[in-house]
C-alpha cells in the first residue's frame, strides 16, 4: 500500500473493531475487497454489507473500494 491509497473520500465503514461473523455495514453499495496485511485477497463482493467469514483470524486487514483502501481491525 501507498500513501495515496488512503486519501480522499472513502465510504463509512462500521463496526470497526468486528468480529468473525459480524456484518460490516458501508451505508451505500459498493464493490469491495477484504486484503489481509500483505495485500493478499481474502474475500471480495458487492453490497452494502458483508458479513466476516468465521474462519477470518483476528488481525489488521484492508478493506479496498476502488482505488482506496482502509483499515479494519478483526477481533
Amino acid at each position: 500500500f501507498t500513501e495515496d491509497d488512503f486519501r480522499g473520500q472513502l465510504p463509512s465503514m462500521y463496526p470497526n473493531p468486528a468480529a468473525s461473523g459480524e456484518e460490516i455495514q458501508f451505508g451505500q453499495i459498493i464493490a469491495w475487497t477484504l486484503l489481509d496485511s500483505k495485500g493478499n485477497e481474502v474475500i471480495s463482493g458487492r453490497g452494502s454489507s458483508f458479513s466476516v467469514p468465521n474462519w477470518v483470524a483476528s488481525g489488521m486487514y484492508f478493506v479496498r473500494t476502488g482505488d482506496q483502501a482502509q483499515q479494519l481491525i478483526i477481533r
